[in-house]
Parts: C-alpha cells; sequence; structure tokens
C-alpha cells in the first residue's frame, strides 16, 4: 500500500491565539476548513481521525482533544478519532497510526493533526509543563529548566563515550545555520521574526545558555498546527 498526501496546511507559527482571543480549538478548526480545501474533498470522504498533541491538558486543561476536530466541525461526528501523544514525535505517531488503518483497508482517506498551544502562559510554567516529557520525581530535581538540561546530558554520555571538542559543536552549528536558513523558505515558520542567530559561528553569537548547549540550540514556544489529509492507493484512484 502506498499512501499519498492529497492534501496539507500549516499555521502561522508567530500567532499568539490568546491575544487574538482565541483558543487550540480555534485553531483546529481553521486548518480542518483548510486542508479540506487543499485536498478538494468533503469532510463526508474522511474516514478516521488522529490528533497528536503533547501537551494539551497541561497548558489548556483541555482532554480529549481527539474530539475536537468533531466539536469544531459538526460535519466530522462520528468518525473515529484519537489523540496520541508521544513528547515531539506526537504528530509522526499520528501519522503512524493513520497510515496502518489505511494499510489494513479500514478506511480510504485519513485527517491528521498535530496541533500545540503553548503561549498562554507564563514562561516559568511553560518550562514546568514541558518537563513533564522527563521521568517526573526521577530526573532533573529541582531543575528549572528540563529540556537544556535533559539534552545536555544526552552530550555528556556522547562525551564519555566517543569525546567531544570544542571544534564538534562548531560543525554541529554549522548544521543548525543551515536549517534555519531552509526554515527562512518557508513562510510561515517564523524564523525572521524571532531574530533566530543563526548566521555566525562565533562564540559571542551562540552564548552557551545551559551546560553543553547555547541559546541558538533551542527554539521558543510556541502555538502552531500541521494537519494532512491521506489517502491509500485506490489502483490509480489517489492523486500523488
Amino acid at each position: 500500500m502506498t499512501p499519498f498526501v492529497i492534501g496539507a496546511v500549516q499555521s502561522d507559527f508567530a500567532r499568539h491565539l490568546a491575544r487574538e482571543g482565541k483558543e487550540i480549538a480555534d485553531l483546529v478548526g481553521e486548518l480542518v476548513d483548510g486542508v479540506l480545501e487543499d485536498a478538494q474533498i468533503d469532510a463526508a470522504d474522511v474516514g478516521t481521525i488522529h490528533v497528536g498533541n503533547a501537551f494539551g491538558q497541561l497548558f489548556t486543561g483541555q482532554g480529549q482533544l481527539g474530539a475536537m476536530p468533531a466539536t469544531m466541525r459538526p460535519a466530522l461526528w462520528g468518525i473515529p478519532a484519537a489523540r496520541h501523544e508521544a513528547a515531539c514525535a506526537s504528530g509522526s505517531i499520528a501519522i503512524i497510526a493513520a497510515m496502518a488503518e489505511l494499510a489494513a483497508g479500514h478506511y480510504d482517506v485519513a485527517l491528521v493533526l498535530g496541533v500545540e498551544q503553548e503561549r498562554n502562559v507564563s514562561g516559568d510554567d511553560a518550562a514546568r509543563f514541558l518537563g513533564a516529557a522527563a521521568w517526573v520525581g526521577h530526573e532533573g530535581d529541582g531543575v528549572r529548566f528540563m529540556w537544556p538540561h535533559m539534552f545536555s546530558k544526552i552530550g555528556d554520555v556522547y562525551a564519555e563515550r566517543w569525546g567531544l571538542d570544542h571544534a564538534q559543536p562548531a560543525r554541529d552549528r554549522g548544521q543548525g545555520i543551515r536549517e534555519c536558513a531552509h526554515e527562512r523558505t518557508c513562510p510561515d515558520a517564523d524564523v525572521e521574526r524571532r531574530g533566530h542567530r543563526g548566521r555566525s559561528q562565533s562564540d559571542r553569537l551562540w552564548p552557551a545558555s545551559s551546560l553543553r548547549l547555547r541559546a541558538a540550540d533551542r527554539r521558543r514556544r510556541c502555538d502552531r498546527a500541521r494537519v494532512a489529509e491521506v489517502c491509500r492507493d485506490l489502483g490509480g484512484q489517489a492523486r500523488p
């Protein structure tokens, strides 16, 4: 079975939903409309819905996000739906689950969303919520910024096994610069509007932020969503 992405949309990562007077449900509704239009299909063509979301209940108090597409767009009522949580891989797991259903022949078209709202709380609260991806009570006890701490510990293990020197991070930052340049080709990536300093490898412009990490190694939290319509191959009927 060869799956096809027949439609896809992405929100503007620079948006601040709370300042717009909106919430995560509004973002879901907007992008459902956008992807149906992009795929040139009707809601009735969707057979299954998968929503990837890592921290929704912590940031918004809203659970059961798998039901949110149908809540915002009643034309999707009655369609099987589920939410998938796998930290940064939540959206990818949602895609994998949808593809498994398509491969099994259960459905012909899947609606897959990856959505987060993270800018509606203070920085300290956001850091605490995001820290829930670690083993709470066992990892990083007392650490304020869990993610830089944990990734720095991975660097420690790497250094112990294979060694790290000052030149190696410079090469890694070179890769980061290339990634930033690629992101600038996407109008909704929000790299330019953040003033991301990815143009120089000098230590002056890449200050250390936590242990082995530097400030430019991280991304700011944002309200964001990507949505895709995935279709299984129906003997040449699907559009690649």
